[in-house]
């Protein structure tokens, strides 16, 4: 395979940024995937005790864990370079 810089020298600045992998992206998607289950890891043993915070806590661990894990699957086939998968699917928070 030829290097990235030789692959990457035909291309204008907005291909260039969208084939490499978007920083802030990648720390929201791991963030939002890590808070998530940390919630969801907490809020479900309390739901079985029934505790009042429980179902804020699933609630909440549910609403950042399925976007974390939807953003982090695409990074991840982004950057494998599976066929099919692009950073330009995601939202960018690196403008």
């Amino acid at each position: 395979p030829r290097p990235a810089v030789e692959l990457m020298a035909g291309l204008d600045d907005d291909d260039k940024r969208r084939r490499t992998c978007p920083l802030y992206t990648t720390l929201m998607a791991v963030f939002l995937l890590v808070a998530g289950t940390v919630l969801l890891g907490i809020g479900i043993p309390e739901l079985a005790q029934g505790t009042d915070r429980s179902i804020s806590m699933v609630v909440l661990g549910s609403l950042c864990f399925i976007p974390g894990s939807y953003a982090s699957w695409i990074l991840l086939g982004a950057c494998q370079r599976w066929r099919n998968y692009r950073y330009d699917q995601l939202p960018s928070y690196d403008d």
